[in-house]
């Protein structure tokens, strides 16, 4: 994230679309250049927004609670979303520290 400049959602996006580290990176640094000059300025809003909690009325609001099919799947859907992710911050710290790699 920091050779390219990019944010932690960017990089989870990149990582889960190019299944591999260094796919990643190189994807990131090239979508990094395509941005506009104003990425800076949009940063330091989006940083501000984040620090003084501008929601919109949208996000903050849930609506009715899920049914018990529907939590299930959806607690399923974390669990393999957090395991996955797991495996690559795994994958990642082993082959940046030198160890022998699974894969």
């Amino acid at each position: 994230m920091e050779r390219t400049g990019s944010n932690k959602s960017k990089a989870i996006e990149a990582l889960k679309k190019m299944k591999s580290v260094e796919s990643a990176v190189s994807y990131l640094s090239e979508k990094g250049k395509s941005d506009g000059i104003l990425t800076p300025f949009k940063a330091v809003y989006d940083g501000f927004k984040e620090i003084l909690n501008l929601e919109t009325k949208k996000s903050s609001s849930k609506g009715l609670p899920l049914k018990k099919e529907q939590e299930d799947s959806e607690k399923k859907n974390a669990m393999n979303e957090a395991r996955s992710m797991a495996w690559i911050l795994y994958d990642v710290y082993k082959k940046s520290h030198g160890y022998l790699n699974p894969l």
